[in-house]
């Protein structure tokens, strides 16, 4: 059984970073994230050959979920940050915005209320990624 709280950060993804691989993986024997790299190492492969490797695991495997951040920053800024703060971002790259975003929080004083949501995001995403692949969980 896996905890949710336990798993919700994995699923933090930025588009931006041009990443094209999962770079979590869930064992579901063991109940545990593992990161691309090590899987990778332990089926003797790069972590691109991975998905065709993990086929023949019987679902052993699962990749883990994700949950674009840039996205729901600006969801979050579209409600509590001013509709000039809102347009700013808007207009700037997805890593721009993060970085501006995160700035525009910490000056409004509304960093811990962002992250409490930004969790929430995370976690309702990850009880329903286990639904999804019949993974025991608890909160």
């Amino acid at each position: 059984m896996v905890s949710i709280k336990e798993i919700a950060h994995y699923g933090r993804w930025f588009p931006y970073c041009k990443t094209d691989h999962d770079l979590w993986w869930f064992d579901k024997k063991k109940s545990q994230m593992i990161d691309a790299e090590k899987l990778g190492s332990v089926f003797d492969c790069d972590v691109h050959s991975l998905p065709s490797v993990i086929a023949q695991c019987y679902g052993h495997y699962v990749p883990c979920f994700r949950v674009d951040i840039p996205a729901l920053e600006m969801k979050y800024a579209q409600v509590y940050l001013s509709r000039k703060t809102v347009k700013f971002l808007s207009q700037l790259s997805a890593k721009d915005m993060d970085r501006e975003f995160l700035i525009a929080i910490e000056k409004e004083f509304l960093d811990t209320d962002w992250y409490r949501y930004e969790l929430a995001h995370l976690s309702s995403a990850a009880e329903e990624w286990c639904k999804e692949n019949h993974i025991r969980y608890t909160d």
